[in-house]
């Protein structure tokens, strides 16, 4: 028992002393944010959700990125996916986009200018025949304590919705969320038109399951305002993939302490390629 004991000693020792001579690395390089600007892309033409519409690799400033061939950007989505808060670093200045697809040819290509460094930024390529909109990434809103953090989420809201002629929807759009007490839609945040989005807006998220990060579903509409004269024209109507004709209305579940994007596309009456509210993580 004795020799057992000696024996783990030493073991625990030798495993202490070469673990001390391990240098810790990560492979990372740091941003200087004196000379870069931070993207994400995003992919809003109003196309069918197809193969033959995806986008395989996308050259960003003449850099390739792909998925080894497979399916890289859908439509309706964007780059860099698969966690919240990702951005490609750029060269501040102006910022070349190309599509391509499977064989590599060339679907679309577009600048944007003048990026500014340290800026956090979203690009949507919405119109493969026009130059991409750019739009800054403001900060997500913070709270004053610990009480206000844990009874909100933020959300902001663009509009990239087209007729079914392929025209952009002409009149500006209201969101409204339902006041979870009266059943009354409530606006948030201001009216956009096409291209435009609205600032942060800050839903309160009460909190129902005890034992839980804190949620709840929040019910929304849309409402359609007149670009011209600002009147209300009621909710939003589109034709479903039905084909009939129907008032918007959704619902989400928000988490507290979460930011998210919504993002409405496609084609507000026509049912082969429908209208369609998608919402990613930003936070």
């Amino acid at each position: 028992m004795k020799y057992i004991k000696y024996l783990t000693l030493c073991l625990l020792m030798a495993l202490v002393a070469s673990c001390s001579d391990v240098d810790v690395t990560y492979q990372f390089e740091e941003v200087d944010n004196s000379s870069k600007a931070y993207v994400q892309i995003y992919y809003v033409v109003p196309l069918p959700s197809v193969p033959a519409n995806y986008i395989y690799y996308v050259d960003i400033n003449g850099v390739e990125h792909g998925n080894d061939g497979s399916t890289f950007l859908a439509t309706y989505n964007f780059i860099p996916s698969g966690d919240v808060a990702r951005y490609y670093a750029v060269d501040a200045g102006d910022l070349n986009i190309a599509f391509k697809g499977k064989d590599k040819a060339v679907k679309y290509s577009g600048t944007v200018k003048d990026l500014k460094p340290g800026k956090h930024y979203l690009a949507f390529v919405y119109d493969l025949t026009q130059e991409p909109k750019l739009l800054e990434a403001p900060e997500v809103p913070t709270f004053p304590g610990t009480a206000e953090t844990a009874t909100h989420c933020s959300v902001r809201f663009f509009n990239f919705l087209y007729e079914a002629d392929g025209t952009p929807f002409k009149d500006k759009i209201q969101y409204a969320l339902k006041n979870t007490e009266t059943g009354e839609y409530e606006n948030v945040g201001e009216a956009v038109a096409f291209g435009e989005a609205t600032s942060y807006f800050t839903p309160t998220i009460k909190k129902t399951v005890f034992n839980s990060k804190g949620y709840q579903r929040r019910d929304l509409t849309l409402f359609r305002i007149d670009a011209n004269t600002g009147e209300n024209l009621g909710q939003l109507k589109y034709t479903t993939t039905a084909g009939k004709e129907a008032t918007f209305t959704d619902w989400w579940t928000w988490y507290i302490g979460r930011a998210y994007l919504q993002l409405l596309s496609g084609n507000r009456t026509n049912k082969a390629n429908p209208m369609t509210l998608k919402q990613f993580g930003a936070l």
